[in-house]
């Protein structure tokens, strides 16, 4: 008990005196709200806000958050792959910086877990290791390709599915990868502009030893070399509890000052100033005991990667193996690091699978543990295609396929491969497009670039400074392959503000001169009600039409001028609606006029009540009716934003880049053009039951026939119905639909007034010429008698029969029929 005591009190104590060392572990990021605003001269703007970001980051002023609405376009959220190696965090954080904070688009991470947290704009300065839960990093991409917005995934620890638009970096173009690129779930891979050369390395210091490592060679025939050269690395707990004299406690340990607190720290294999590192023989290594059987130690990627480490050793007889704990033996990218600062320190051999763009390879050019490589017989055709078979079953076992590890690593273009999540894009305009997609296509680094970077860490001492630092020092090269007329700035205008003022008056001013023409049409068909031309044409059915025409004056007014997405439905309720009323009433009159037409000339009785005709025009307009209500629920019209670039460009003062100019206008569309499509379908179905039914007039009496005015209306609508058509064919290729939606709603307006005009003109003409006939008899009150007696008898008789034929009623007219 009193052991237990002293030893929990000596915990305390370590911690107390290693608190500040331990603290320090935790930094916060200096750029958690951009790179440029704080470390290129003359940036004001803040980064664009993301899905990892806290509510807090914004109300901090950290971030600016895309809200929606008619000033911002709402780009979709790009997540970036990141893997467990500097250089592909390095450029996922570089294409972080050009996307949220030049380009505004939002940038997350994919670090395959969702405790890491590996975002440029993380609040603590992090660097950790992030390894994908499957084996592989095409899995992301599928799912991304799957569900395009990869935010619509959550992320927490129970239901959690790694989705990333971009991996950066891939070595070998598998099999696999070519079966994804065929089913299109990611693009054909593309360069990423870095030349790779992986194979194994070991410390300057091992070869000055011996020089026959530098080859395979120099590893084959003797075992007991390699088992006495090569030792195991020890993991910093491992140390302190088997090969510490004093358990890592008192601090008089050289190799560890202290054992380690943290569960994370059981697995160092060193800590600067801290833990050493060592390496220790084992069983493996005794040669005396097992002396066909002994190996010396490699450290080897975990099979989950692609390595051909352990086909290399069999196939060239390499007494060698990797002891890590990851899957195949294998360690994590930054044990494998800390191995090699470990037998820096210790001086101690070690051979390692590595590649020469990562900044570790850098770290030690020029020093005693320099990187040096251990050649093998150059890349052949046949071990190539072997590896790509390997590369197609499972990693993580047993390969049969000795091909694979005859020849070395050759030198490999890194490619990046993007999802085609990418390709879709909800923006409802090309202006309003986000330029994330071709920005990660023309996107390129090279290992010259990289080394740069690597360079910058070696005094900056944080990852993120030096990837800041690279695009700040080579901004002109990074944004000269920006996606063209990009970046843009939305110009904050009024709601009067109009891209086409001309366009805009013209429709609402005709939009009201053809309100105003149907009241005053209404007004006047009041006023002659009694008239003969009103009572035949049926005042009833001639109000239905004129409350049609009116309804689709006001809609288009209430179209081009929007306040609301309210406004916007009731516009196309008020328009669509109303052209069914229009044609409706002159279907069914139609109908019933040839109807007791075509009775009257077989003598048949026919009788057609008020009530039946409006029904059917109230069947018709029902139809109308469930046609809108599904529009609405299903895919209503909105007050939707329209951006138009504009031709001035505006050069940012002391930032140094050209920003393209967008202005933004409201319009009502909603997000399928099928509405519009239906819409002239059923008027082009309406007009050809009215047409036929006018043909079908010809044979009725003159002053029941409207077939000229019918007739002349119909050849009217057609025309319009073609304009809308190709307004419609116009507005799918065009960049900018503003311009068709007003001219569509100039088109309701001119096609209600130009049918108004024709419908109803001729009947008030009538009206006057009846007027103009009688003062003129009126005004002429004597009859020439002399004429009348001039005239024999024999011409007045056929005068007079004559008259009797013409005033005549005839047969169709004698029949018990009326409306």
């Amino acid at each position: 008990m009193l052991n237990k005591a002293k030893l929990l009190l000596s915990s305390v104590l370590i911690s107390i005196r290693f608190f500040p060392v331990l603290s320090a572990v935790i930094v916060k990021n200096p750029l958690k709200n951009g790179c440029l605003i704080n470390m290129k001269q003359g940036w004001t703007r803040v980064r664009v806000c993301n899905s990892d970001d806290h509510i807090s980051t914004e109300e901090k002023g950290n971030c600016r958050a895309e809200k929606g609405g008619r000033n911002s376009f709402n780009y979709t959220e790009v997540r970036i792959g990141i893997g467990p190696w500097d250089s592909i965090q390095y450029e996922a954080w570089i294409l972080q910086i050009l996307l949220s904070e030049i380009l505004d688009v939002p940038t997350s991470t994919e670090s395959g877990h969702p405790d890491v947290n590996l975002n440029f704009y993380n609040l603590e300065d992090t660097s950790r290791d992030a390894h994908h839960s499957g084996k592989e990093h095409y899995a992301p991409l599928k799912k991304a390709a799957e569900v395009g917005d990869c935010r619509k995934l959550r992320k927490n620890n129970d239901i959690y599915e790694p989705c990333a638009h971009i991996w950066t970096e891939v070595f070998h173009v598998s099999s696999k990868l070519k079966s994804f690129v065929a089913d299109k779930i990611i693009d054909y891979p593309q360069g990423l502009g870095v030349v790779a050369q992986e194979g194994w390395y070991i410390p300057k210091f091992t070869a000055d030893r011996n020089p026959s490592l530098l080859t395979f060679t120099g590893y084959q025939g003797n075992r007991k070399k390699l088992a006495e050269t090569f030792l195991r690395p020890t993991t910093w707990k491992e140390y302190c509890r088997i090969y510490s004299p004093t358990g890592c406690w008192g601090g008089t340990d050289k190799v560890a000052k202290r054992a380690p607190i943290f569960p994370e720290e059981n697995k160092k294999m060193f800590v600067e100033g801290v833990y050493t590192g060592h390496f220790h023989t084992t069983k493996k290594n005794n040669c005396t005991q097992y002396p066909d059987t002994c190996t010396g130690h490699i450290v080897n990627y975990p099979c989950s990667s692609v390595t051909y480490v352990k086909d290399q050793v069999r196939y060239h007889a390499i007494p060698l193996e990797s002891d890590g704990d990851e899957p195949g033996s294998g360690y994590q990218a930054q044990q494998m690091k800390d191995i090699w600062r470990a037998a820096n320190a210790t001086k101690s051999n070690v051979v390692m699978l590595w590649w020469d763009t990562d900044p570790l390879f850098r770290e030690f050019m020029g020093s005693e543990a320099e990187f040096k490589k251990v050649y093998f017989p150059p890349a052949t055709q046949e071990c190539v295609d072997a590896r790509h078979a390997k590369d197609e079953m499972d990693r993580c076992s047993h390969s049969n396929s000795e091909a694979a590890g005859m020849c070395d690593q050759a030198s490999t273009c890194l490619k990046k491969l993007i999802s085609t999540g990418l390709h879709d894009d909800d923006a409802i305009s090309m202006v309003a497009k986000s330029p994330a997609y071709e920005a990660l296509q023309l996107f390129t680094i090279d290992e010259l670039q990289m080394s740069e970077i690597f360079e910058n860490f070696q005094h900056l001492e944080s990852h993120r400074k030096a990837a800041c630092q690279w695009v700040v020092d080579n901004f002109d090269i990074l944004t000269a392959g920006i996606p063209k007329e990009h970046p843009r700035r939305i110009v904050t205008r009024s709601r009067n503000h109009h891209h086409y003022p001309w366009l805009h008056k013209s429709s609402l001013i005709f939009g009201i001169i053809t309100s105003g023409v149907v009241l005053l049409t209404g007004v006047l068909v009041y006023i002659n009600r009694e008239k003969q031309e009103v009572k035949k044409a049926q005042i009833d059915f001639l109000c239905l039409i004129l409350a049609g025409s009116f309804f689709i004056s006001i809609g288009s007014i209430l179209e081009v001028a929007p306040v609301d997405n309210s406004s916007c439905i009731t516009a196309t309720w008020l328009v669509h609606f109303g052209y069914t009323l229009e044609f409706s009433p002159l279907i069914v009159k139609v109908s019933a006029i040839n109807k007791i037409t075509s009775a009257a000339k077989k003598l048949n009785k026919v009788l057609i009540t008020r009530n039946v005709l409006y029904v059917r025009v109230a069947f018709v307009c029902s139809i109308a009716i469930i046609f809108l209500i599904l529009v609405t629920v299903l895919d209503p019209k909105e007050l939707r934003p329209v951006y138009v670039m504009q031709s001035e460009r505006h050069l940012v003062e002391n930032e140094g880049i050209v920003n393209y100019l967008v202005e933004v206008e409201d319009y009502c569309s909603s997000k399928s053009s099928v509405l519009n499509y239906l819409a002239v379908a059923w008027n082009s179905l309406l007009l050809l039951c009215t047409t036929v039914l006018t043909v079908q007039m010809r044979g009725v009496r003159k002053d029941f026939n409207e077939v000229l005015s019918l007739s002349v209306m119909i050849y009217s609508h057609f025309l319009f119905l073609i304009l809308r058509l190709a307004n419609l064919a116009v507005e799918a290729n065009l960049e900018e639909p503003g311009l068709t939606y007003q001219f569509q709603t100039l088109l309701y307006s001119l096609d209600t007034l130009a049918a108004v005009v024709i419908y109803f003109g001729p009947k008030f003409v009538e009206f006057d010429k009846k007027r103009i006939i009688k003062f003129r008899v009126n005004k002429s009150s004597t009859v020439d008698v002399t004429y009348s007696k001039t005239l024999g008898a024999r011409d007045k008789s056929k005068y007079a029969v004559k008259t009797s034929l013409e005033h005549r009623p005839t047969r169709a007219m004698n029949t018990d029929s009326h409306i």
